[in-house]
């Protein structure tokens, strides 16, 4: 029998092993996959396998997403983050995305009230304390 072409709707939460182990035989063609999985961000947490033998030795702890772009086949990678502030996300470009712009809406933000900044870096020299015991 031969398969020229499988097509995958909404993979939201299937692993890429299942994928590679279900539809990738010789016979497929052409696979097209449609979700927003493989429109994203690779640089998010990757997979972690219920069995550590198997993301050791088959790579199954690393996401369809990331294997696409490591062999260079073409995808849509984030480039307008949504959701952080400006300057939280000034803090991961250029050194985690290059190309990472801000979209206009999150430049709307109203400053939090009292608070003086978006952003602190607190350090202190205070050990914290050991709690033994919690009465209620």
């Amino acid at each position: 029998m031969l398969t020229l072409l499988v097509l995958v709707v909404g993979m939201w939460s299937a692993r890429a092993s299942h994928l590679v182990n279900s539809v990738l035989t010789r016979q497929l063609i052409i696979l097209i996959l449609l979700c927003g999985q493989y429109t994203g961000d690779h640089q998010q947490l990757r997979p972690s396998p219920a069995v550590y033998r198997l993301a050791r030795d088959f790579n199954f702890d690393i996401s369809l997403f990331e294997r696409m772009l490591k062999n260079r086949m073409h995808c849509a990678v984030l480039k307008v983050q949504h959701r952080m502030r400006p300057e939280v996300a000034g803090l991961i470009v250029p050194s985690i995305y290059p190309e990472l712009t801000n979209h206009s809406s999150v430049l709307q933000y109203e400053t939090i009230r009292g608070m003086l900044k978006s952003v602190f870096f607190i350090t202190h020299n205070h050990p914290e304390e050991e709690v033994l015991s919690v009465q209620f």
